[in-house]
């Protein structure tokens, strides 16, 4: 009976610590950038807030990188516990491989003007840049770099604003042009049409539970929903304050869930894939907003950034928001590890 008590005992023990380390294991870490600042600059001042930040508390971040306000995207490689993190900054990509501690600049002067950059979930090696002058890819984490532009038209394709990978497939990849969607079933190495063409693009994702559903954010027209891989868009913009939308998010754990940013509308939630949007009148339903990011472990905590107003964050799902972070400074990317 003595035995059985304890073996309950250490059993009870065992079930908590599990816990206790699981929920530990489940916390997310917010990384943002900050490329402009509404406050005047003067010349030879030492402006230290320009840069990357990690949280490193609840809410709290430690400033990385250089002093300047070139980084327009930031990427972690999920298999490395934050340790890898890659940028995509105006003079190329860098790539730090001591949680932001030190970096060292990947390219060269071919490869500048670096917007988006993205790391295949299946392989870490192959990482992908969509610049000003079309995709570019490496398949040796980082060491070298290979144009892929095989397919697009030179100024309206080329300009490729955003890229997202098929989460199964990572040889197929949709990138956002000047010049509507474009997609690769080969791992880049050739491109073709894929819908909204005459569009421009500004923020493009893949769902998290069916590829086949991609949004698309355009300037000028809206929001776009595919369900059917690219073949047939269908424009959803019933309830937006804005045609030129900037930011789109797939809620993570509510399919049908999806979010948008645009130019001076703040925050708009749809629960039914965009038929019917919702605006809340928060405290940033004027705003700019040109990044969305959203815990991927609780949908309830969101995070948004745009022009000169810093990083603001939810806790209800985006009813309300607080600026938690650089509140004149603009936010230029924004990225949450699992």
């Amino acid at each position: 009976m003595k035995r059985i008590g304890l073996f309950k005992i250490f059993l009870i023990m065992f079930i908590f610590i599990f816990l206790i380390n699981d929920s530990f294991a489940q916390n997310s870490k917010v990384y943002f950038s900050i490329k402009g600042r509404k406050v005047s600059i003067v010349i030879g001042q030492d402006i230290v807030l320009f840069g990357l930040y990690i949280e490193n508390n609840k809410d709290q971040f430690d400033r990385f990188a250089w002093k300047n306000g070139h980084i327009n995207d930031i990427a972690v490689d999920k298999n490395s516990n934050g340790k890898n993190i890659f940028l995509a900054c105006g003079n190329g990509i860098m790539r730090s491989t001591d949680y932001g501690k030190n970096w060292k600049i990947l390219t060269s002067w071919e490869l500048t003007e670096a917007l988006k950059v993205i790391i295949d979930p299946n392989n870490s090696n192959i990482i992908y840049t969509a610049t000003a002058y079309g995709i570019w890819k490496t398949t040796d984490f980082g060491e070298t770099w290979s144009k892929k532009v095989n397919g697009l038209k030179i100024t309206s394709h080329t300009y490729t604003f955003c890229i997202d990978i098929h989460p199964s497939n990572s040889n197929k990849i949709f990138v956002g042009t000047a010049d509507g969607v474009m997609v690769s079933s080969d791992g880049g190495e050739t491109w073709k049409e894929s819908g909204l063409q005459g569009r421009e693009i500004n923020d493009l994702k893949i769902s998290p539970y069916d590829p086949n559903i991609i949004l698309a954010a355009t300037e000028d027209h809206g929001i776009y929903i595919t369900k059917d891989g690219g073949k047939i868009w269908k424009q959803i913009n019933m309830g937006l304050y804005s045609m030129t939308m900037y930011a789109v998010a797939f809620d993570p754990i509510n399919k049908g869930t999806i979010y948008c940013g645009g130019y001076k509308c703040g925050f708009a939630k749809s629960n039914d894939f965009g038929e019917k949007w919702e605006k809340y009148d928060n405290e940033i339903f004027d705003k700019d907003i040109t990044k969305i990011a959203i815990d991927p472990n609780n949908s309830q905590i969101i995070y948004a950034g745009g022009m000169e107003w810093g990083l603001w964050k939810s806790i209800d799902g985006g009813k309300t928001f607080k600026c938690i972070a650089e509140a004149d400074g603009k936010v230029s990317s924004i990225f949450i590890s699992k």
